[in-house]
């Protein structure tokens, strides 16, 4: 093999793993990005925690039901521990709601072949002194995966397409010799 031809290679293979890295480091990025604004909806919503604990089972009972954001409220009745779901929610079985872990309480989990987003909020003192109920407010990572595969798909295709790439390979395949 002639030495332009391995140039030619090397910067073509250089070409393509600089692509890929700078790809998947965008990819994450924006997947992170993303992902952070799920968050932030998720800690708005924090503060509504109370009153669902409040209105928790009248609301799951309610033609409301199928419109709200979906949440869990571990309630405790007479030393006995009860779910009550409220608003949208998967189909398979989310875990049940925990007190917060560390400061955030935020938790990623899987349930119908999706990621779901889940933060975790310890109520105290509703509807009652000394009440304590853990609420689990639910928000699917659907859309920011569907997006972040978008990005993947077209950062690969771009990628595999830009000047660098071609100039790289037809540097390598341009120098090769050629049978007579």
């Amino acid at each position: 093999m002639r030495l332009a031809t391995r140039t030619g290679l090397a910067a073509f293979v250089a070409a393509l793993l600089a692509a890929t890295l700078i790809g998947v480091v965008v990819q994450v990025r924006f997947g992170r990005v993303l992902e952070d604004g799920t968050d932030a909806q998720l800690a708005e919503r924090r503060a509504t925690a109370p009153t669902l604990v409040a209105v928790a089972d009248r609301l799951a009972r309610s033609e409301l039901n199928s419109i709200v954001e979906g949440a869990r409220a571990a309630l405790h009745d007479g030393g006995e521990q009860r779910l009550v779901d409220v608003g949208q929610l998967p189909d398979d079985e989310l875990p049940a709601p925990v007190p917060p872990r560390g400061e955030d309480g935020f938790r990623t989990v899987s349930a119908d072949g999706e990621r779901w987003r889940l933060l975790e909020v310890e109520v105290t003192d509703v509807p009652a002194v000394g009440d304590v109920a853990v609420v689990q407010l639910v928000a699917p990572l659907g859309d920011v995966d569907a997006r972040t595969r978008q990005l993947r798909r077209q950062l690969t295709l771009v990628g595999s397409w830009s000047p660098h790439s071609l100039a790289s390979s037809a540097t390598g395949w341009g120098g090769a010799p050629r049978d007579r």
